[in-house]
């Protein structure tokens, strides 16, 4: 028999496990909730709630706790179900903001089936909302641009490999606004045709960010030739109609079940919290409440004017919580800035955007909107 000391430190170390194991539920009770959103369905699922009572009871080797584990599974429910609650009354707040879009007719998303940004937009505009596909990014912007569709959602950056610089400079060349933001939980997958084996790749296809975000796993692999492609959905849909067992995309798991695939590895991406952050998209700005704005903007060439305008926004209690440099075309070495702000969006803002304009040569504001907030905390916030 062993002293109180010891057992105190085994239970510790089981509570450590526990509580990373809580964590990861809860992470994926993020996920079911976004489901609901989507489908519209209803937060409590009694005979959901029935089957899990009667699995985890069936697991236990000493039913002395039967009692025990029926109370533990059914406070996880509970709080399970209120973080649900509390999540979709924020995130349907967000989508009603956006609702008179998709009234408007199609909304715009490039690649097929499957796609990340197929998963934003239905996030955003729900299952039954009408879309459009395009090929490319600037097939979407040009479509928005020229109002052959209300709005459109592209990604603008990705927790592990950055932003998308092509849709940066987009959103300047044809003058777009910014009205939303979505971000959503991203895992990758390697995916084959029924029957292929690991040892059978010999080409994988992604998009170029697709298998940034899996280097790790590909490392290991050094044969494999890394083929970028328009987008992972649609590298899923090549690999599915090519037929050739040697070829492999990397895409989700909702690509792979589209697309007939097989998942010969999951999760391969080398971070856990792999998220990507996509931008509403339109021809007009929609003026209204928000607390996040977006603002593209050249400064006049003299020394310290990017500190001038950052201490305007900062004396006005103003964040600047993200900054992104692209070189200007047909101007060597000369660059326009794109910034992400939070704070008080008011006359505190209107004011530090004023002097801002001074301190530029070009200040274009694209957006005033509501931030997403993921697992009930403000994206950039």
């Amino acid at each position: 028999m062993g002293d109180l000391t010891e057992y105190r430190n085994r239970i510790d170390a089981i509570d450590r496990k526990i509580t990373a194991l809580f964590e990861e539920r809860m992470d994926v009770v993020l996920d079911v909730a976004r489901y609901k959103l989507a489908h519209n369905l209803e937060v409590f699922q009694g005979t959901r709630e029935a089957q899990v009572l009667e699995k985890v009871q069936a697991l236990l080797e000493n039913h002395a706790y039967d009692a025990g584990v029926r109370e533990l599974y059914t406070a996880l429910m509970n709080i399970s179900k209120d973080y649900q609650r509390q999540l979709l009354s924020e995130e349907r707040q967000s989508c009603q903001e956006l609702s008179p879009l998709r009234a408007q007719g199609a909304i715009a998303y490039q690649g097929v089936p499957g796609s990340f940004s197929e998963q934003a937009l239905r996030e955003l505009f729900g299952e039954e909302a009408p879309v459009r596909r395009t090929d490319t990014f600037e097939e979407l912007c040009q479509l928005v641009q020229g109002g052959e569709v209300p709005c459109g959602v592209l990604p603008v950056e990705n927790t592990t490999t950055g932003s998308v610089f092509e849709v940066y400079d987009l959103l300047e060349k044809y003058n777009l606004s910014v009205v939303g933001e979505r971000v959503i939980g991203v895992q990758q997958h390697l995916l084959a045709l029924p029957g292929a084996r690991l040892d059978d790749i010999r080409e994988v296809y992604s998009h170029s960010q697709g298998i940034a975000q899996c280097a790790g796993f590909l490392h290991t692999h050094p044969g494999w030739r890394l083929i970028p492609y328009y987008n992972t959905a649609t590298s899923a849909k090549y690999v599915s109609e090519c037929g050739d067992q040697t070829r492999a995309a990397i895409a989700s798991r909702r690509a792979a079940s589209l697309y007939g695939l097989t998942i010969l590895a999951e999760a391969i991406n080398d971070v856990r919290d792999n998220n990507t952050r996509f931008l509403v998209v339109t021809r007009e700005p929609m003026r209204g409440p928000g607390n996040k704005a977006t603002a593209v903007f050249t400064l006049k060439n003299r020394p310290g004017t990017l500190a001038q305008l950052l201490t305007v926004f900062a004396q006005r209690g103003i964040n600047m919580t993200k900054i992104e440099s692209r070189p200007i075309p047909h101007r060597p070495f000369e660059y326009r800035f794109y910034g992400d702000f939070s704070g008080d969006l008011g006359e505190n803002f209107q004011e530090a955007e004023m002097v801002a304009q001074s301190l530029s040569e070009h200040w274009r504001l694209l957006g005033i909107y509501q931030a997403h907030k993921m697992g009930g905390r403000t994206l950039g916030g």
